[in-house]
Formats: C-alpha cells, structure tokens, sequence
C-alpha cells in the first residue's frame, strides 16, 4: 500500500499549490495513477496471503506468550530496557549525522525519521512497563517524526512535479511550483535542525525506568484482536489514506 498512500499525500499536498493549467494536468496524472493503485491492491490480499498472515500472527502470539511465563516479569523488564537502548543509541546516531551533514542530506534526514518510528513504536509497545511520562515522550516523537515525513514528502512531491514538467517541455511554466515546494521544504528543514536539543532531551535526559506490576499488561495489549482493514475485507478502501 506505500505507492497508494505516496500518491494520496502528493494529491494533498499539490491542492495547496496556485492550480494553474499545468498544475492541474499534473493532479490529473495522479489521480489516474491513484486509481490503479486502488484496483491493483484487492488482488494483492488473496485469501491464501491472509491466511498465512493469521496463521503467522497466532503462532507468534503463542510464542510470546510461552516466552512471557518462562522468563518472568524481571526479566522481561530487561528485555524492554535492552530493546530501548538499542533503538536509543541507533537514532542518537542517524541523529548526529543529519546535524553534521550541509546542507541537509536527504538520506540522513530518511534515516533518522525511521531510527526516530522505531524508538517511537518500541516505547509506544512497552508502555505498561514505563513510566506515565513515556506516553507523553511518545507523542512527541511521533510529533517530530511527522515533521520529517512532511519534509520527505515535499521532496518526492517536487521531484515528480519536475520530472513530469521536463517530460512534458514544460519547465519554465512550473517553475514557481517548484520553488514554492521548496521554500516550504527549506522551513521545515531549518525546524527540524533546530529542534535538535528537544531530539536529543527525548533519547537522553534519563532512563526509562520500568514501573512494577505491569509486564503482563503488555502482552495482554498485543494479545487484544485486531481491527481488519476494509482491504483486507475486500471492500473498497477509503480513497484518503493517512500516514
């Protein structure tokens, strides 16, 4: 589903763009794109492809679930601790790298928003075990993790407008375009550069001190049915898809 929802962020973005002609011309193209994303995709979920995957996911559940009772809560609360500092020190790192880079390297910048959702889904994953402040460091990590998706997105978004425009021989009639996604893009940039110290506060300022009395709740959260995606169902998706 990622060239789906890659497409849908590009149509939201670009409707914020002046719609001249050849701006709409361009919306035009992807909206044709976007449908056959939408037809390809049902054929995708075939009914052996899901089985498989809940066939995987009870199997893992069952697994975690035998590996929670021989290991005991202590252990588990290692576990979590261990998992954490790994995904710590890989973001401190892409992190330090994106600062050390000028101008702003796009690939650093890709892999410090994915070091930064790792860290993120890990702590959001062991809250039960963490301190009350753990939630709230979550949603700030998924606050400057949205920042640098936009900025990724601005980017891929002014690359497609300028292949498409030098296709067409129309360069100079969306040049404007051009720079005002990248004026945006340069903003966004400069805040993420200057939130460095708020980056480096979320991964440093202590450590995650594991609460008592809740390991089990994590696996109980995991355990919980999931919700099946109208695609997985087989209906007709949503036709905005977010992040």
């Amino acid at each position: 589903m990622g060239p789906l929802r890659d497409l849908q962020v590009q149509l939201g973005n670009v409707t914020q763009i002046r719609q001249g002609r050849f701006i709409a011309d361009f919306k035009d193209g992807l909206q044709r794109r976007e449908r056959r994303e939408v037809k390809r995709i049902p054929g995708e979920l075939k009914r052996g492809t899901k089985h498989r995957l809940t066939k995987d996911i009870k199997k893992l559940l069952s697994e975690l679930d035998h590996s929670s009772r021989a290991l005991g809560d202590s252990r588990i609360v290692r576990s979590v601790e261990r998992v954490i500092s790994s995904r710590r020190n890989e973001f401190l790192k892409a992190e330090r790298r994106f600062q050390r880079l000028r101008p702003a390297n796009e690939e650093a910048l890709h892999e410090m928003r994915i070091a930064l959702k790792k860290m993120r889904y890990v702590v959001e994953a062991a809250q039960p075990v963490l301190e009350p402040s753990a939630k709230q460091r979550a949603r700030e990590m998924r606050t400057f993790q949205q920042m640098m998706g936009d900025s990724r997105d601005l980017e891929i978004l002014r690359t497609e407008l300028d292949r498409w425009a030098r296709k067409k021989g129309r360069k100079i009639a969306i040049v404007p375009a051009l720079e005002q996604l990248q004026e945006k893009r340069e903003e966004l940039i400069k805040r993420i550069t200057q939130s460095a110290p708020d980056l480096d506060r979320l991964a440093l300022t202590r450590r995650w001190k594991p609460a008592a009395e809740t390991t089990r709740a994590v696996l109980a959260s995991v355990s919980a049915p999931a919700t099946v995606s109208p695609l997985v169902r087989g209906e007709h998706p949503d036709p905005r898809l977010k992040k």
